[in-house]
């Protein structure tokens, strides 16, 4: 597993002619061992999306450095970040992102399968495995819309997992949930992080949800408060 490091990373927005519009990261600077496992908490506007969107490659610091396992994703180009992204990191979304078109085991195979990593049929059975064990056995040939939203979740995180992931950003996953279908996705995302060892970084405004992490990281205005 690999460690995080930010070092006085900051994240700026420009208004169409150049002037300074918003300053959405103000010089963060954070530690994260490996298979750490951090909750960011904050009122909304704080910068926690747009920090996880940052540590993921998926936006440019304005400043400031990022570093995975000591590679420096500031120096690498967009695609080099990209196949980074691939190999090392999952994202799983507030809103799942499945692809309506595609079943719920589908879904689970689509990053297994960009990595090209392994035999299509060891690739479909261990998502079926994974569904299985989250207790998806039944909805595996269903599609999203025929799914309730923690069925969803459940699916998106087994993606997820597909991918072997070093490190698993989780972005308000339970927060279209209800609370016992937001229990679960917890129970599981938890439980699959201490088995297999990856560094979590969960945003939350759930309070219960933070508490299971090993550290709550508190921002504000784009700023650790603590």
């Amino acid at each position: 597993m690999i460690s995080i490091e930010l070092q006085n990373l900051k994240k700026f927005f420009f208004t169409v002619d150049g002037a300074l519009n918003q300053t959405v990261i103000d010089g963060i600077s954070l530690a994260i061992r490996p298979s750490e496992s951090v909750a960011f908490m904050g009122p909304s506007g704080s910068g926690k999306s747009t920090l996880l969107n940052l540590i993921a490659g998926l936006e440019e610091p304005s400043d400031g450095q990022i570093l995975l396992g000591g590679k420096n994703l500031t120096l690498l180009t967009a695609a080099q970040r990209e196949k980074f992204r691939l190999s090392a990191i999952a994202y799983v979304f507030q809103f799942f992102h499945l692809l309506p078109t595609l079943t719920a085991l589908e879904n689970c195979c689509l990053v297994a399968i960009e990595q090209a990593e392994k035999p299509m049929k060891d690739i479909i059975n261990e998502a079926r495995a994974l569904l299985s064990e989250l207790g998806l056995e039944e909805a595996q040939n269903k599609m999203p819309a025929q799914l309730s939203g923690g069925m969803q979740a459940r699916v998106a995180l087994a993606r997820a997992l597909m991918s072997n992931p070093k490190v698993v950003l989780a972005d308000e996953p339970t927060g279209n949930l209800d609370s016992v279908s937001g229990e679960q996705v917890l129970d599981v995302l938890f439980r699959k992080q201490r088995e297999l060892g990856f560094t979590l970084l969960l945003v939350t405004h759930d309070e219960l949800a933070a508490n299971r992490a090993q550290r709550i990281v508190r921002l504000r205005d784009g700023k650790l408060q603590s």
